[in-house]
């Protein structure tokens, strides 16, 4: 189970200073980051559909001061997975 706080640590290690993430660049070192990887990878496909990420889609809480973007027809591979790839906005500046 990730929860919001969860994906919002997983993420926050991965800005820095930067306003952008390309999924290429977040990291996989416990099982708590694999399953927040597979999370954004979830809400990136989503997003992609027809008409976007839905209002009640549950899954659209956990976006909190970010953005996903689908890079279509490009892949993104790590030591776990192979996947699409995507990119995360920052959409608010971190308190």
């Amino acid at each position: 189970l990730v929860l919001p706080e969860d994906l919002a640590r997983y993420v926050a290690r991965h800005f820095g200073a930067a306003d952008t993430v390309d999924s290429q660049a977040l990291g996989i070192a416990s099982i708590e980051d694999f399953r927040a990887y597979q999370t954004l990878l979830t809400l990136a496909l989503r997003s992609h559909r027809r008409g976007g990420l839905r209002r009640d889609d549950p899954l659209q809480r956990l976006l909190r001061g970010f953005r996903l973007e689908l890079v279509p027809g490009e892949h993104t591979d790590n030591d776990y997975l192979h996947s699409p790839r995507f990119v995360l906005h920052r959409t608010r500046k971190a308190a």
